[in-house]
């Protein structure tokens, strides 16, 4: 039998593509949880949709760790298309640390880019 694909409720499972940037009314995005768990940084949050029609996003989470960019990059987070006004959990797995050199402060979560997406799994 073949398996729907697609149908994970995760947002992390669509395949999503960038169309630009969203503008600042687009969405309310905040970061509720930036903590280190057994040696893993973990992040999460809510997204809302703002933008007046059927929306996904794709969210750039900058975490610094001893005010570094952790691994030098920022992390992706696909959001899966939502009703304008309806809002989502969010939540990612950063990366891990090393637990023989943990970070002297906790990390910091932050979003530094909001971009509008498609789905493109058809």
């Amino acid at each position: 039998e073949d398996e729907p694909s697609g149908e994970s409720d995760a947002a992390t499972e669509r395949d999503l593509v960038e169309i630009g940037l969203a503008d600042p009314d687009d969405a309310l995005v905040q970061v509720d949880r930036c903590e280190v768990i057994d040696d893993v940084i973990e992040a999460g949050g809510r997204v809302q949709n703002t933008s007046g029609a059927p929306q996904a996003f794709l969210l750039q989470l900058a975490v610094l760790v001893d005010d570094r960019l952790y691994d030098g990059t920022t992390t992706e987070v696909p959001v899966a298309p939502l009703a304008d006004g309806a809002d989502v959990g969010w939540a990612v797995t950063v990366g891990a640390i090393d637990p023989d050199a943990p970070p002297v402060d906790p990390p910091v979560c932050q979003i530094d880019r909001i971009a509008l997406a498609e789905d493109i799994a058809a």
